[in-house]
Order: structure tokens, then C-alpha cells, then sequence
């Protein structure tokens, strides 16, 4: 991981294999999503540094047409720029049209970091979200063999996890101000 905040951010794999490791991987995810294949879960694939899935790219740009204007959710694999703003709007829109309708039994079983990133794992549409917060569904917990999405979210925010992870390349490294 150290080695990935020493090069270029986007070659950051957890299996590390050295640069342009994770370019390559998401141009074969890419190509995969093109055939119609993805890891089984029958979310799609996800591409580019945030691992941005296609549904909630495109919702973001019907959303943001003007920060999306030419821009396709294929355009994720080596533009970090990109996908760090459609991760950033995806989120935008999860906070306040999904995360915003919580009931209070949401809201106290979880933080909104934890809700947010749960529901970035679980899709990332709104749609998703909305249902988890108003009550009409919950993220999967993994028992059915299936994406534990609140494994994810609560591995995210952990100490160590994913935010602190983003922290230091984005912040820390300087890369991103």
C-alpha cells in the first residue's frame, strides 16, 4: 500500500503487482461489463480509482449534466480526476436524497460515513439507499453468500479502513488539495 502513495494513485491494487496494475485491471473489467459479465452478484462491474459501478455514474451525470457533459462511466479507467468527482457526486446524491429520508432506527444503527459507504458498495443508486433509509430494505450482511455491504461500510470507516486509506493519497500525499 505504501508503494501506492509513492507512484501514481490509480495503480493501487491490494495485489500489487507493480505500475499501471490497476489501469490494466479495470480496462479487463471494462471489457468484461461489455460482454456482460460481471463477479456474479449481477451488480455490474466497477471501474476507475473510486471503483465506480456504471448505474450510479450514469445517474450522476442525468443528475449533473453539465459536469458529465461528454463524459462516459468507460472514461473512469485511468482518469482519476473523473472518478473522483463522479464518486464525490454519486455521494452528493446518496446524502441527500437517500441518507436525508432516514428513520431514526437507521440513523442510530449507523453513521452517515457507514450508511454512505454501504450504500456506494450496494449499487450506488439512490434508489438502493432511499429504500435502506426510509425502512423497505437493508444492506445485505453477507449471510446468503452474496456482497456483505455492511461489511464494506463498516470496514470503510474503520480506523485503517478505506477513508483513512483515501486520506492519506488524496491529502497526505499531496496529490489532491
Amino acid at each position: 500500500m505504501l508503494s501506492a502513495l509513492e507512484g501514481d494513485p490509480s495503480s493501487y491494487n491490494p495485489k500489487w503487482t507493480g505500475p499501471g496494475s490497476g489501469e490494466a485491471y479495470d480496462k479487463a473489467r471494462l471489457e468484461a461489463s461489455l460482454l456482460g459479465i460481471d463477479k456474479g452478484h449481477g451488480a455490474g462491474n466497477s471501474i476507475g480509482l473510486t471503483n465506480q459501478k456504471e448505474a450510479p455514474f450514469n445517474e450522476s451525470k442525468a443528475r449533473y449534466p453539465d459536469k458529465f457533459k461528454d463524459e462516459e462511466w468507460a472514461d473512469l479507467v485511468g482518469n482519476d480526476d473523473l472518478a473522483l468527482k463522479a464518486a464525490a457526486y454519486n455521494l452528493k446524491s446518496l446524502q441527500d436524497e437517500a441518507a436525508a429520508h432516514a428513520t431514526p432506527e437507521v440513523r442510530t444503527g449507523q453513521t452517515l460515513n457507514q450508511f454512505l459507504s454501504s450504500g456506494y458498495n450496494a449499487g450506488g443508486t439512490v434508489d438502493r439507499s432511499y429504500n435502506v433509509a426510509t425502512g423497505n430494505q437493508v444492506f445485505n450482511d453477507g449471510s446468503d453468500g452474496k456482497n456483505s455491504e455492511v461489511e464494506h461500510g463498516a470496514s470503510t470507516v474503520k480506523p485503517g479502513g478505506t477513508f483513512d486509506l483515501a486520506n492519506k493519497i488524496l491529502c497526505e500525499s499531496g496529490a489532491f488539495r
